[in-house]
């Protein structure tokens, strides 16, 4: 039998599992760990299992047996019967007295004890336990979502604010001991929030953070975004990178790096966030930009056997819930057959002479288009 426990070689490091477990990970880092978990339906199970122990501070050791710890677990893999011991995880005598963990603890990971994760993660939680309970006091209440491709998300956040995600979008929601509430999102949402002077609301893409002044606004920063846009509905919001904030005001629209903030006088955020109510406009966009965010919606890769057209620019309409008509729009406007081929779809021009012409005069949409109709 082995000394140390079998790593997995291709997990998160220790650091970066000790953060996700007490619910402080950096949103991206988050993410990593979240993928890493997919891969094996037991690691899920088992950093469940350890984050409602690691959660309740009576439950949190100072010290553990290393060696009895790695013992058991080997012993389980390796078939033996064997289960873990309720005085694996011990503590020196103090002199308060001694520790004990509830019974739960000690049932619930010989539950699990034969999944991979659990033999990695405690093996990493040994040297750095005293850290956790280090930072405990300063720990923050974590909430997160995320939507793939074709989906939508509407939640109520604790402050009664309320937040729909638009697809292929994560957010994470954080509220600090000191009650402020902190946003990290990377893709589309649009926020209600319920304004508390004590208790500021910021909203964090990339470098770029925006403060809420009591406001519905839009804010979208996909990763191959080069700013934020920012679309206030109502109220005002402050925003900016590395430079003093600029406050928007309702009827604003924005792109704002960490640098710069450009606000575009002629857009209106009711188009922006039309999404909200199943309608997505598109005013002087290129083909490209509409095709992705298209893609987002519907579940489609989109592929343009004509390169040329990707520049092209186009004012236009679509149901979020119809893909099929979405489709049709597509051919009538860009001039072209859509191929299918599974979530794969191939534009072909029909006329390749005729696709600027249509793309500049076909189906555009109203100076004002009536949302959610």
């Amino acid at each position: 039998m082995t000394s140390q426990p079998p790593f997995d070689t291709d997990g998160p490091e220790s650091a970066a599992v000790l953060r996700y477990l007490s619910g402080e990970s950096p949103l991206p880092e988050a993410e990593r760990i979240r993928a890493w978990l997919a891969l094996d339906p037991q690691r899920s199970a088992s950093i469940d299992e350890l984050r409602a122990a690691w959660n309740t501070p009576a439950a949190v050791p100072p010290s553990w047996d290393r060696a009895a710890v790695w013992a058991s677990i080997a012993n389980e893999l390796n078939g033996s019967g064997a289960t873990m011991a309720r005085n694996v995880p011990s503590r020196k005598p103090a002199a308060r007295g001694g520790w004990s963990r509830p019974n739960r603890w000690s049932a619930g990971v010989r539950g699990v004890a034969m999944a991979s994760l659990i033999v990695a993660l405690v093996a990493i939680a040994i040297p750095v336990v005293q850290t956790a309970k280090r930072s405990a006091s300063a720990r923050t209440t974590v909430r997160e979502y995320a939507t793939t491709s074709a989906q939508r998300l509407s939640v109520a956040l604790t402050d009664g604010s309320s937040v729909m995600l638009a697809p292929d979008t994560r957010l994470r929601y954080l509220v600090g001991r000191d009650g402020t509430r902190t946003i990290e999102l990377v893709g589309e949402a649009f926020f209600r929030v319920t304004h508390e002077a004590a208790h500021p609301f910021l909203v964090k893409t990339g470098p770029v953070t925006t403060r809420v002044l009591g406001t519905a606004f839009d804010v979208r920063r996909y990763p191959t975004d080069h700013a934020t846009q920012i679309a206030v509905v109502t109220g005002r919001v402050a925003s900016g990178g590395h430079v003093t904030p600029v406050v928007l005001a309702a009827g604003a629209v924005a792109q704002v790096t960490d640098s710069s903030v450009a606000v575009n006088v002629a857009d209106n955020p009711e188009r922006i966030a039309s999404w909200t109510q199943g309608r997505l406009t598109f005013r002087d966009a290129p083909v490209l930009a509409m095709l992705t965010t298209l893609g987002r919606w519907y579940g489609y890769d989109f592929r343009l056997a004509d390169s040329a057209m990707a520049t092209h620019h186009v004012s236009v309409a679509f149901n979020t819930d119809k893909p099929d008509e979405a489709l049709r729009t597509i051919e009538a406007l860009l001039a072209v057959t859509a191929t299918v081929d599974g979530h794969v779809v191939t534009l072909r021009p029909e006329h390749t002479s005729n696709v600027r012409t249509r793309a500049a005069d076909v189906l555009r949409i109203p100076s004002k288009p009536e949302i959610g109709k």
